[in-house]
């Protein structure tokens, strides 16, 4: 092997090298912000699994829809059995369309799912509704679209209303299920909906409030812990 060739050989080695330290310890320092993401996230999990009266006013707006969520999933998961009206009307607004959200989310996430999925159906009466609530008609519409078209996919025979069927369907009549998911996507990117709901919150903030539980408990178990920890230090 001719020297030039070899020298081009070895400053082409100890490139890749660097590169590959470099990416290494880009990797690395990746899945350390990833850790530190979910241990934030649990912590707020806990915070805000219950909202004590005035939080919203003091918490970073960031963690707005964060902690209302947070509150909803805690309510949810204490109805197991979900035989009761678990949450208020503005609690339904903010829970179904994010449950449709995540439904539709994800590399393989489609609306089909919303309409099919045991833990979603309940939300499919008032997921139009919903849209309509935060001031979001584009997505409303298209769920209006969308939830026809669920119930004629079950029922070929279905037809709610035969001179109405147009206005319904509008412009999504040719519309199928992959369709009606990717104008989905682009109608939350278009329309500001994170915004819509985050003004929303904020007008409904009373109804997010647990005002019937004690957070004097909450504070005397915090102080337990903390006691606990000092002694086994």
């Amino acid at each position: 092997m001719k020297t030039s060739h070899l020298i081009v050989w070895v400053i082409s080695g100890i490139i890749l090298f660097i590169l590959g330290y470099f990416l290494l310890r880009r990797l690395r320092a990746n899945k350390a912000d990833e850790r530190e993401e979910q241990v934030q996230l649990a912590i707020k999990q806990d915070d805000y699994k219950y909202l004590k009266p005035g939080i919203l006013d003091e918490i970073p707006e960031n963690d707005i829809l964060t902690a209302v969520l947070f509150h909803c999933m805690r309510k949810e998961d204490e109805d197991i059995e979900n035989d009761t009206d678990t949450f208020n009307e503005s609690e339904n607004v903010v829970y179904s369309i994010y449950q449709l959200s995540q439904t539709v989310s994800g590399k393989h996430g489609n609306i089909h799912s919303f309409f099919i999925s045991p833990s979603t159906k309940k939300y499919i009466d008032i997921i139009v509704d919903a849209f309509k609530k935060v001031g979001a008609i584009d997505l409303a519409e298209l769920m209006t679209a969308a939830r026809y078209f669920s119930q004629i996919i079950e029922d070929e025979n279905y037809v709610e209303d035969p001179e109405k069927e147009e206005e319904i369907m509008g412009i999504y009549a040719n519309y199928n299920y992959s369709d009606y998911t990717n104008e989905f996507a682009t109608l939350v990117s278009t329309t500001n909906l994170q915004n819509k709901l985050y003004q929303f919150v904020l007008d409904h903030k009373e109804d997010f409030y647990d005002y019937d539980h004690d957070f004097s408990a909450d504070e005397m178990n915090d102080i337990d812990d903390e006691t606990d920890e000092e002694v086994t230090e």
